[in-house]
């Protein structure tokens, strides 16, 4: 949020980390898409508090990337259609989108990363109605986030739903707050979990 994906590269240096793990064959070779996290307003998407906003226009962002981009990538790359190669990750507002397409398009989305989410139990935990069925066709949801976090609360509470759910995932609690040496920290561990046997 305030941020574009740009971030990624600028500050995050996703280009870097990912291509040092590789050649310390530490990560499997992959195509990172770094996509725009916002969709044109409409009516309504302001009223309320931040997480009304957030509630409003996730959904929208779902069809743009499911619909859009993954078609866009798999017209233009030579990537996999199979949901066990393809992951979707994000930090602060984008770890809650993330969270939110990947729980909502298992078949699509076969890794799930959130940093630092923004995550609430009644909006990204409505779609974990079928636990047995995300546990046998997701790889892995990694959710990491800091102590001193503003949204640790958040991710703690989604954290101890996914528990009450016997749904597998993996957390990281850390030092740190909400801030750009966390999230490349997390980005340089769940990348080398990507794409290998659990």
């Amino acid at each position: 949020y305030t941020d574009d994906e740009s971030g990624w590269t600028a500050v995050g240096r996703a280009n870097f980390i990912l291509d040092n793990l590789i050649s310390q064959k530490k990560a499997e070779p992959m195509l990172i898409v770094m996509p725009f996290g916002y969709v044109p307003p409409l009516p309504g998407d302001d009223e309320g508090e931040w997480e009304n906003w957030f509630k409003n226009v996730t959904p929208r962002v779902d069809q743009y990337i499911v619909n859009e981009i993954v078609h866009q990538v798999e017209k233009q790359y030579n990537v996999s259609s199979e949901s066990k190669y393809r992951a979707i990750a994000g930090l602060s507002m984008g770890g809650g989108q993330s969270l939110y397409i990947g729980l909502k398009n298992f078949d699509k989305f076969g890794w799930i990363g959130a940093f630092s989410s923004s995550v609430y139990v009644d909006f990204q935990g409505k779609l974990l109605t079928t636990p047995d069925e995300i546990n046998r066709k997701l790889e892995l949801i990694w959710i990491g986030c800091g102590k001193d976090d503003f949204l640790f609360k958040n991710n703690k509470q989604f954290i101890e739903y996914l528990k009450s759910k016997n749904i597998d995932h993996m957390t990281r609690i850390t030092e740190g707050r909400h801030a750009w040496w966390v999230w490349r920290n997390y980005l340089h561990e769940f990348l080398q979990l990507l794409f290998r046997q659990r």
